[in-house]
């Protein structure tokens, strides 16, 4: 098999993923407005074999057939394609993890669609001539693959923590207006829901200032220079800033509930926009940026 039948392989097991992760998103959302016809089970059967399907497409994307063998290639992880994989996977194992521990199986309302969206930019946007950093001698560091393993897993941590603040948000709107409505029975309490979206940014937070810390080693390394406040690097800091202040206003002023919530939401909205809006709306002269475009 050729690099090119390796790309097509994996791309119809991306397309297999895609389509699994997109009918557990709409079948999360018929539970609720069928009012419990369907099982949440059959949501959570298809979110595993996207899952299924994800771990492969990430394997299948990190093979190496060059000089007539065949490796894993750790360092295509800072392509694009595979590091959208990863946002993917990690997101979705966080998912899984707090449907079986706490019984949240309505977190997958708001949180797989934001993994169909990654699939659908993946497959739609990003294509294989966008651009091979692994093929370049500057990018096959072991800081840079840090960097985007940890950029990565604090990313699903916060777009997890970003689905457990809509359902504090809407829970809480529920319980004013409509406490005995099915949804608002389903859900969990607000105590559990602040708390576990708490934990997860808590739990995020270190490896997002670990990533950060990385990439400025890494971009040492590579160009002699820290930081150089491009607009990629600028809102990396923002979104930084964004989680400090939550960490702050809940430690020190005891915030809670709807403003906790409302900080956990728009910090990965903040997310959102340094992984792919300043790519689009503050093109600037990002080191990485000028190869592919890549999110983080």
């Amino acid at each position: 098999m050729g690099a090119v039948q390796a790309w097509k392989l994996a791309s119809g097991v991306l397309y297999f993923t895609a389509a699994a992760y997109s009918l557990a998103a709409v079948v999360y959302w018929l539970e609720v407005l069928t009012k419990g016809m369907l099982s949440k089970r059959f949501a959570i059967v298809l979110t595993v074999l996207g899952l299924a399907g994800n771990t492969a497409a990430i394997i299948l994307r990190l093979f190496n057939f060059a000089a007539g063998g065949t490796s894993i290639d750790r360092f295509k992880l800072v392509n694009v394609p595979e590091l959208l994989l990863m946002f993917a996977w990690f997101t979705v194992c966080m998912n899984l993890l707090l449907a079986w521990k706490h019984k949240f199986k309505f977190c997958g309302i708001f949180v797989m669609p934001i993994v169909v969206a990654l699939l659908a930019y993946d497959l739609a946007v990003v294509e294989p001539s966008s651009g091979d950093l692994s093929t370049l001698v500057i990018y096959r560091n072991d800081w840079l693959v840090s960097y985007v393993l940890t950029s990565a897993l604090s990313y699903s941590a916060f777009a997890v923590s970003f689905g457990l603040g809509v359902m504090y948000l809407l829970k809480d709107y529920l319980n004013s207006t409509n406490a005995r409505g099915y949804l608002a029975q389903q859900l969990p309490n607000l105590e559990i829901l602040d708390d576990a979206g708490y934990r997860l940014v808590s739990q995020g937070f270190p490896f997002f200032s670990a990533s950060i810390i990385i990439g400025a080693v890494w971009a040492y390394s590579a160009w002699g220079r820290f930081w150089s406040w491009e607009p990629k690097e600028t809102w990396s800091f923002i979104s930084w800033l964004a989680y400090v202040a939550y960490l702050h206003a809940r430690f020190l002023y005891g915030w809670r509930g709807n403003r906790s919530a409302w900080m956990a939401v728009m910090g990965f909205l903040a997310v959102l926009f340094t992984f792919v809006g300043v790519n689009y709306f503050l093109p600037g002269q990002n080191i990485l940026q000028n190869i592919t475009m890549l999110g983080f």
